[in-house]
């Protein structure tokens, strides 16, 4: 990524619309930051953004998912004949990191800097949103069909509960843009994430009877030993650098430091390349922890992690020929005068985002968003000013150009 930081756009960045623009997008996002809504608790947001999707006239609904729910707002643009493009963002956050010395639920403004709590992941993106589906209801130029915007949950904790669910109900749409934070590239690629649970089962016994027993401790600690990379079957993608990573992220088990564990289970992270699956992942771990099973005396299982806990993602690529790719790298070389970054690059590769659902149900996806993920949930987060209001006018360029409006001149 560029560290340099682009600027508002070259035609009028000081006119009074591009002002009333910032005011409004001020507003929107000091209101989304003024209530947190960590994975779980998105309600209190979710009314907020459905009253204000209503209040700018779009038609609103809300989708049930399990005691959550996404907000939905469509608008329909010129005829409405025509493509549906979604924008599909996130309500949930992270916890709040600790360390905050100022107040984190508070939007401050320092010079070109915004400072608040999970400005980046991704509250800054939905206020971009909000400014471009307002700049397209004033300014349609010809455009014509539908924008959906998808403010989901269950992303953050899951990855992807809330976007799974919408698919699920059948939408869909011509393209997707997701707006996380690429620090305004276009990402094309990145990692599936397959996470399993390992279960291994001893038998209990007391220190003084240790022949009676199985430590099931013991056994999976063996097992991990020899765990890696290389037990993964694949083919090395030169669009996947650094990839497929296996982490062993978590292991518990056993009562007392007096007996044989009876269970022990380990959590592992695996996120993988073109080519791989969650079930062929769990099929190469089985083909090498079986054997050490029956040396050690115990049985062993790997079960996939499962909605609604957490969404198994499948790799993420799309062409950088595809429509919404190319129509979103036009809009931004217009606004910034330079071609944005286009591919997939490390360490963005290594993330997992909405997109892997979305692209699995058939729709192209630009993964495109104001930020960094270096800012991510740490105290005293900040993002650039100026990169949240080019991201709204890219949106709003990308969104014309796709419903066959005017189309954005090259840069």
């Amino acid at each position: 990524m560029s560290g340099q930081t682009p600027g508002p756009s070259r035609e009028g960045a000081t006119s009074p619309s591009a002002e009333g623009a910032r005011r409004r997008l001020l507003r929107d996002l000091a209101q989304l930051v003024r209530i947190p809504s960590p994975s779980g608790h998105e309600a209190r947001i979710g009314r907020w953004m459905a009253r204000r999707l209503r209040a700018m006239g779009l038609e609103v609904w809300l989708q049930r998912v399990g005691d959550r729910f996404n907000v939905l707002g469509r608008l329909r643009v010129g005829t409405g004949r025509g493509p549906t493009i979604m924008l599909n963002g996130h309500l949930d956050t992270l916890p709040l990191p600790p360390g905050w010395r100022s107040e984190p639920y508070r939007l401050r403004v320092h010079r070109d800097e915004l400072v608040g709590a999970e400005v980046n992941n991704m509250k800054a993106a939905l206020a971009a949103y909000l400014e471009a589906i307002r700049r397209l209801q004033r300014t349609p130029r010809g455009a014509s069909g539908t924008v959906l915007l998808a403010a989901v949950v269950s992303e953050c904790d899951a990855l992807g509960l809330g976007t799974r669910a919408l698919l699920d109900a059948g939408m869909r749409a011509e393209w997707a843009i997701v707006g996380e934070p690429t620090g305004l590239a276009v990402l094309t690629a990145h990692g599936g994430v397959t996470q399993v649970r390992v279960v291994v089962e001893g038998r209990s016994a007391h220190v003084s009877q240790r022949a009676a027993g199985r430590n099931a401790v013991e056994a999976m600690v063996r097992m991990l030993s020899g765990l890696d990379e290389s037990v993964l079957r694949h083919r090395p993608h030169p669009s996947f650098p650094g990839l497929p990573t296996l982490n062993i992220g978590v292991l518990r088990g056993g009562t007392l430091p007096s007996m044989l564990a009876e269970r022990c289970e380990a959590l592992i992270d695996v996120r993988t390349v073109p080519g791989m699956t969650p079930h062929s992942v769990r099929r190469d771990l089985l083909h090498v922890l079986r054997p050490a099973a029956r040396r050690a005396r115990v049985r062993v299982d790997v079960v996939l992690s499962q909605p609604p806990v957490f969404c198994q993602q499948y790799p993420f690529l799309v062409p950088a020929t595809s429509p919404v790719v190319r129509a979103v790298a036009t809009a931004h070389r217009r606004v910034v005068g330079r071609a944005p970054r286009v591919g997939a690059w490390r360490p963005l590769v290594f993330y997992g985002t909405d997109g892997s659902h979305l692209a699995r149900a058939g729709i192209p996806v630009a993964i495109y968003g104001p930020g960094t993920t270096a800012q991510v949930n740490r105290p005293e987060e900040t993002i650039a000013l100026p990169h949240v209001l080019v991201a709204a006018e890219v949106y709003y360029l990308a969104l014309r150009g796709l419903l066959g409006g005017d189309p954005p001149e090259a840069g």
